[in-house]
């Protein structure tokens, strides 16, 4: 199982955290999401998922990668 961290900006509490971990949730191949605003980081886990996908999630969510 592939796993990558995404530096995000804009998080600053738990419905942060959870948002972004139900939108990317949702894709293709993610199996695990954590998010962590205080670290500002979400840890992507799963197979043959997109790195861009995610990324336009995030964004769409209104945070900055």
């Amino acid at each position: 199982m592939a796993k990558q961290t995404f530096k995000v900006q804009g998080m600053h509490c738990s419905a942060c955290e959870k948002l972004l971990a139900m939108d990317i949730s949702a894709l293709k191949g993610v199996k695990k999401v954590l998010a962590n605003a205080a670290k500002g980081t979400v840890d992507v886990e799963g197979e043959g998922f997109s790195e861009a996908e995610i990324k336009k999630t995030i964004k769409d969510d209104g945070y900055k990668v």
